[in-house]
Formats: structure tokens, sequence, C-alpha cells
């Protein structure tokens, strides 16, 4: 985690967290109420800092009653301020809700991202090489791809053929960001292939008039 810190002074200088989006002054980002002391609410700012163009998280406390006005919104903090250096992810969020039989994408990706944590409870999260790029795995792109096209020509494609060709491309790249794009085509395709087992036994849960015939 890369923090900074800074001065109240150096904050005040560059308008956080109340004289914002001013001549010279940080950029605010995002600014929210994420609880509450005795006699303060306390805020969540994302700033985006006019020297190093960066942007940064900090926490900030408001006084909740007119009483309170003028408190130091740093003086839980010390002579310092830690701000935390944070860039835009986008991320899957496991969430509760209402029980659905809810078939498609997004009950696809929420089972994608129970079993992302599952996986990260079970193995703690560590990296590996890639491993691609290989001579030989570009003579499998290839085949895989004549394989599936042959079967696809013939009537006999299936699931297997659509994403053993994904895969294989994904393993003959060795630039990195070639690479993950490969790999967002596979887990598309996986998904697809997800969906067409889920339809086939809504199908079968359910059958058509023309299928009671």
């Amino acid at each position: 985690m890369t923090t900074r810190r800074f001065t109240p002074a150096a904050l005040e200088a560059i308008g956080v967290p109340f004289e914002l989006d001013g001549d010279g002054c940080a950029a605010e980002i995002r600014d929210r109420v994420i609880g509450s002391e005795r006699w303060t609410h306390v805020h969540e700012l994302i700033f985006r800092a006019p020297d190093d163009g960066k942007a940064y998280l900090v926490h900030y406390e408001v006084g909740a009653t007119e009483h309170q006005d003028g408190i130091d919104p740093w003086h839980r903090h010390g002579a310092t301020v830690k701000a935390v250096e944070v860039v835009e992810r986008h991320a899957l969020v496991t969430r509760w809700a209402p029980v659905t039989d809810e078939v498609g994408p997004a009950g696809v990706l929420g089972e994608i991202a129970a079993e992302r944590s599952a996986q990260n409870a079970r193995w703690a999260p560590h990296d590996l090489t890639d491993g691609t790029g290989s001579k030989s795995q570009a003579l499998d792109v290839e085949s895989a791809r004549r394989q599936r096209d042959d079967l696809l020509g013939i009537g006999y494609g299936t699931w297997v053929d659509a994403l053993g060709v994904q895969v294989a491309k994904a393993a003959a790249e060795r630039d990195p960001q070639r690479l993950r794009a490969e790999l967002v085509r596979v887990a598309a395709v996986a998904t697809a292939w997800i969906d067409a087992i889920d339809r086939r036994s809504c199908t079968a849960d359910h059958p058509t008039e023309e299928t009671i015939r």
C-alpha cells in the first residue's frame, strides 16, 4: 500500500477538505460520510493532488451539530495526515440479495466471484509465471482452430472446441496486454457455455408445448 504524509497546513493550502476544485487546489473525486462519532460525522474523501496528479484517500471529521462548528477536521491524526494512494478499478462485489432463480451473466458472475473468494480462502493469492508464448503453443492454436472449424463445418462442433481455441490462443501470447485480452475472451466463452447449460436446464424443467407433443 502506497501512502503519503501531509501536514494539515499542506492540505489546507490545496483546499482539502473544504475548498476543493479551486485554482491551484486539489480536485475532488468523491466525498462521502462513512460513519459517525458522538459529536462528529466521519468523511472519506478521495482527491487528486495538484502537484503529482495522483489520487489519495483520507478521512476527516466535521461537527454533527452547529455546536461543533469549527472543529479541526484532522484532530484524530496528529502532526501529519496519512493519505493512501488509490486508483479506480472495476471489481465484482459479493452482496446479500433476495433469493431468485437467476440465470444469465449476472448469476454466473456472482458464482464466479464466490468461487474466487473460496479459492483465495483456501490458497493464499500468489504470483505465478505465465508460461506462455512458446513455438509449440503457437502451433497448437492452428491445430485447435482447424479442428473446431472442421467439426463446425459438419455440424459436430462443441463448446469444448470453442473454448479450446481460446485457451490455445491465450497460451500462445507472450505480450502481457494481448495475453490479458485473450484471457478475457476465455472467460467470456466459459461464461457463455455456463449460460447454455443453464438454458438447457430451464428447458428441461419447463418443457414447451412443442416438446410435450
